[in-house]
């Protein structure tokens, strides 16, 4: 069977939700498999630095939302990363090293800041 990507994404978000419940899913319907769900996500090009694709997505979301639900939480978090370095064959890049964006250096990086945005009034 195929999925439509609307599909796939609905079942990240349930399997993100309970990875538990998705198995038990994935049993008894026509759920897409892990292994489906997977090669989703390495289509996504994240990058180290401001990604614009997400900019790009956030401006858009915003222009269709009403003035109240315009507010939202700019959350962060610092990730522990374990050092090691690897090549990206993909990109033809050496992974690992601390990388802004726009410069990187020679010192492996042991940790990452992730950012996430919430709606204050969702529903």
């Amino acid at each position: 069977r195929r999925y439509t990507v609307q599909e796939k994404i609905l079942a990240l978000s349930l399997i993100k939700r309970s990875p538990a419940c998705y198995s038990l899913l994935e049993k008894i319907c026509n759920m897409p498999s892990k292994k489906t769900l997977q090669r989703l996500l390495q289509k996504i090009t994240i990058r180290p630095g401001i990604c614009n694709i997400i900019i790009t997505y956030l401006r858009k979301k915003v222009n269709t939302l009403n003035n109240k639900d315009r507010y939202c939480v700019l959350m962060w978090d610092e990730m522990a990363l374990m050092p090691h370095i690897q090549y990206d064959s993909k990109y033809d890049v050496i992974t690992g090293f601390e990388d802004w964006g726009m410069r990187r250096s020679n010192k492996f990086a042991d940790h990452a800041l992730v950012f996430m945005i919430r709606e204050l009034y969702s529903g």
